[in-house]
């Protein structure tokens, strides 16, 4: 039992009971956590408000054998402009769910936690590359957790100059049109296999600020990818992202 610093992006926050918070955190040193502020004459700590949405801090935590109790903290990053936009809280809200849905508690990831912070940091920054933004993490995220998708050939006959594709979210790679097996698969074209590519190699902040649009067909391939990976039965954002595709989100 003791304290402990540590840098942290907040998922979500809620009240329990009177002046009393659970805020759930990924941190740098500790991975995913629940931490227990209890608003009383012994603790010190002021404008706990501040722990918003995408939020980054730096923590002082106590660590307990049942519970971990925020003690103080520092704020880096509001990352209040983020919030201000419906298509960045929803790209940003995608972030969230994927670290709440894949790690367990305590599981510690520090590169995953550093390409989060970068991530979140230019999704605030720049204004029209969000899309291929997020579709970058979760192309670098999958490939630092051991399971990087292959955009590459045509996983059977390694043909890479077909002009058609089918992408296989379950297998996590390419056939080619004389090898698909012709079922649950997306077809892609080679410009989309080589944004694909592109972005999974290249830096975060090298990622031009320019804007890509396909309805977010892409997207939806990588999250199905994630669930099929995974095992996750519902993914949350799938239902806006639909939405939005009907023009009732974000627009």
């Amino acid at each position: 039992m003791q304290n402990n610093e540590t840098r942290a992006i907040v998922l979500n926050s809620f009240d329990i009971k009177e002046r009393n918070k659970i805020i759930k955190v990924f941190s740098k040193d500790f991975g995913r956590i629940d931490l227990i502020y209890k608003d009383n004459k012994y603790n010190s700590l002021n404008n706990s408000s501040q722990l918003d949405l995408f939020s980054e801090v730096f923590l002082n935590i106590y660590v307990s054998k049942e519970y971990v109790y925020l003690i103080d903290f520092e704020l880096i990053s509001t990352r209040y402009n983020l919030r201000k936009n419906n298509l960045k809280i929803l790209y940003g809200n995608i972030i969230i769910e994927i670290l709440e849905k894949v790690f367990p508690m305590y599981f510690v990831e520090d590169k995953i936690y550093d390409l989060t912070s970068k991530v979140l940091d230019n999704l605030e920054k720049k204004n029209n590359n969000s899309y291929l933004l997020i579709l970058a993490y979760i192309l670098k995220f999958l490939a630092y957790s051991g399971y990087k998708l292959d955009f590459t050939k045509c996983t059977n006959c390694g043909d890479t100059k077909s002009k058609k594709y089918y992408f296989s979210s379950k297998e996590g790679v390419l056939f080619c049109y004389n090898c698909t097996k012709g079922y649950n698969m997306y077809e892609l074209n080679s410009s989309q296999i080589v944004l694909m590519n592109k972005l999974l190699y290249s830096r975060i902040d090298s990622i031009p600020d320019t804007e890509y649009e396909d309805n977010l067909f892409l997207l939806r391939i990588l999250i199905d990818s994630i669930k099929n990976i995974f095992e996750i039965n519902k993914f949350n954002a799938l239902n806006f992202i639909n939405l939005y595709r009907k023009g009732s989100y974000g627009q």
